[in-house]
């Protein structure tokens, strides 16, 4: 069959195009306990609420990448020798990597750490006997590792048409921070912004479809 101009940019005007910079991103933290830590977090501005926190993200986040999903294979002999083939044996999504513009009261930088921190406490405080304490955990031991129900969070990202309707929901449950990427500084900076560049791991996924018609 001839390639037909007419029928081709009929095709694309029925089902339209979807821009990359139209979407925004919920964090819906599971665990109460996660959030009364993160309220602990030092801030100029004095005590923030999550639910602002978390919405002030969404405005924030300028940058975001859906992840890789791959199943890996190993190549299997098919009849022991000769030709060989790929078998999966099990799907391995990638990170979640989203970058963030800081604020100036460090209401972002110390969400991101604090969650860091309340993950697996690496800030310390130094007490009367010499011993180090961690500001946010419960327990108060510095170098001890939180219980996952403990820390973590539901991660969407909606993607919007140009008429703003949800082409697809990309959900991720059992979400963390796992790195928080250095943000390069300089005096000869004049222009740029104070970015932040995280990565997400995540348990599961899930993929609402669109409700367009």
């Amino acid at each position: 069959m001839s390639f037909n101009v007419q029928t081709f940019q009929s095709n694309i005007d029925n089902r339209g195009l979807v821009q990359s910079n139209k979407y925004d991103i919920t964090i819906s933290l599971d665990n109460s306990e996660l959030s009364s830590a993160l309220l602990k977090m030092p801030t100029k501005g004095g005590s923030i609420y999550m639910s602002d926190m978390c919405k002030d993200l969404s405005y924030r986040c300028i940058a975001a990448e859906i992840p890789t999903l791959e199943i890996r294979a190993a190549s299997i002999n098919r009849y022991g020798l000769g030709v060989s083939e790929q078998i999966p044996f099990v799907s391995q999504p990638q990170q979640l990597p989203m970058t963030f513009l800081c604020d100036r009261i460090g209401g972002v930088y110390n969400f991101w750490t604090s969650w860091l921190n309340y993950i697996l406490a690496m800030n310390g405080l130094s007490t009367a006997n010499q011993t180090m304490t961690n500001q946010l955990t419960t327990n108060g031991q510095f170098y001890t590792l939180e219980y996952k129900t403990n820390y973590s969070a539901t991660i969407a990202i909606a993607v919007y048409d140009n008429g703003g309707n949800i082409t697809n929901t990309h959900k991720y449950y059992g979400a963390f921070p796992i790195i928080a990427r250095s943000s390069p500084i300089g005096w000869g900076t004049n222009n740029d912004l104070l970015k932040l560049n995280v990565s997400i791991s995540f348990r599961e996924y899930q993929i609402d479809q669109s409700t367009i018609s």
